[in-house]
């Protein structure tokens, strides 16, 4: 079983094994229809009965591995504590070496950027308001004890390291030598305010694009947040690295009593943006991110 599951990104798992497999890892789970939702980085995502989502990662080791063990404990922590759903952890088991985990079905639609482009100014301006208003409910609930999660915080430390690792020679060679100049002095400039001015860190969901917020397209309400295999403790800013100075989003976020949150926002935007255009050039794609770079980080421009 596990070596068809353990199959390259680019191919599904027979359905019918992720079936067997999911049959004999909750033995008392009858499943009467099964249906596939998706893929992702982590693994595949089915649909069972009509209410319950699985995930089957696609590796038994490594990081993937610890994010399906994370979005267990994680969720399991979150359960009532927010104001939206979260996913309730039904099953979580390992089988064959896979962490497979069982979560209840939320209600809503993904949200999504296309979905807001169809509704009017202030709707959207609404929306914005509202992520920031989780966001910060998420960062108030995690308190200073995060030794349940079982996971180390992230430090400054480590993400200048992984900063760096993206910003490589390939990478680097794509800016002109003005532009390298300010892409180091962001991250010369973190590097200082975060041995100087450090910040208490609070629960990071690590992984806040629109898809992962559930939406009532008749209420124009979020009613939902899932996926937190990502999540874990670090400064708040690290959360922000989708919204660089979206206005709304921090009106609804509230006050960040920290006078550099703009300038840690600012090296977490540009250290994401890195990531996703190295791949961009390992994959031979468009450079996107290297023009959103451009723009709105270094230019600092506006829509």
């Amino acid at each position: 079983m596990l070596i068809t599951l353990m199959m390259s990104r680019d191919k599904m798992p027979n359905l019918n094994n992720i079936k067997k497999l999911i049959s004999e890892t909750f033995t008392g789970l009858s499943i009467k229809k099964i249906a596939l939702l998706g893929k992702g980085k982590a693994g595949t995502i089915y649909l069972v009965n009509g209410e319950i989502v699985f995930k089957i990662p696609l590796q038994n080791e490594g990081e993937i591995a610890r994010w399906q063990k994370n979005e267990a404990v994680v969720s399991r922590f979150l359960e009532g504590k927010l104001e939206i759903e979260t996913p309730k952890i039904l099953y979580a088991a390992s089988e064959c070496g896979l962490y497979i985990i069982g979560e209840s079905l939320l209600s809503g639609i993904p949200l999504s950027y296309e979905l807001c482009d169809t509704y009017d100014k202030e709707t959207k301006h609404d929306i914005q308001r509202q992520i920031g208003k989780i966001v910060r409910q998420l960062h108030d609930i995690g308190g200073n004890d995060y030794s349940w999660t079982g996971e180390n915080p992230e430090t400054p430390t480590e993400c200048i390291a992984e900063f760096n690792e993206k910003f490589r020679a390939e990478t680097a060679a794509l800016f002109s030598p003005e532009e390298r100049e300010q892409v180091e002095e962001i991250a010369t400039h973190y590097k200082k305010i975060s041995a100087e001015a450090p910040v208490p860190f609070v629960l990071c969901h690590h992984d806040l694009h629109f898809g992962n917020f559930m939406f009532d397209a008749k209420s124009k309400q979020i009613t939902g947040l899932l996926d937190f295999g990502c999540a874990g403790y670090a400064e708040p800013a690290r959360d922000w690295h989708y919204y660089f100075n979206a206005k709304y989003v921090l009106e609804g976020y509230g006050s960040t009593n920290d006078k550099y949150f703009s300038d840690r926002q600012k090296f977490h935007a540009l250290s994401h943006l890195l990531d996703n255009l190295n791949e961009e050039i390992q994959e031979k794609k468009p450079h996107t991110s290297l023009d959103f770079i451009k723009k709105y980080i270094l230019r600092g421009e506006t829509d």
